[in-house]
């Protein structure tokens, strides 16, 4: 969801609905809440937990289906290796300049509008 729909919908929220609506999603939190991936019982509760017992706060139920259909698009652009391939160098070439020591200076001056000690 963008921003202002998830505004709009946080009042009347109910990760249940999704739940009980939607057997995909219901497969997906049953899976994740059962013994499948968990190397000791109770593993993943607590996400099972956020996700139906505390309503999803994040509103990630909500956005399944449109992550299902980004996950299969991608995989079918993933079929034309040279076109993936082209796009990924596009990707990395347009991506910016990343430095942890830029980046904690403006923390240091934007964020907690502190002195550098150093």
């Amino acid at each position: 969801m963008k921003a202002d729909e998830v505004e709009r919908n946080r009042i009347i929220y109910r990760s249940m609905d999704y739940y009980d609506n939607n057997p995909l999603i219901k497969k997906v939190v049953d899976a994740i809440n059962s013994d499948l991936f968990a190397t000791k019982p109770n593993d993943y509760e607590i996400i099972v937990n956020e996700l139906l017992t505390r309503n999803d706060e994040y509103m990630l139920l909500a956005d399944f289906a449109s992550y299902c259909a980004a996950k299969e698009k991608a995989y079918a652009m993933y079929q034309d290796r040279n076109a993936w391939a082209k796009k990924c160098l596009i990707n990395i070439a347009k991506s910016s300049f990343f430095s942890s020591d830029r980046t904690i200076n403006e923390y240091v001056n934007d964020i907690w509008h502190i002195d550098k000690i150093i």
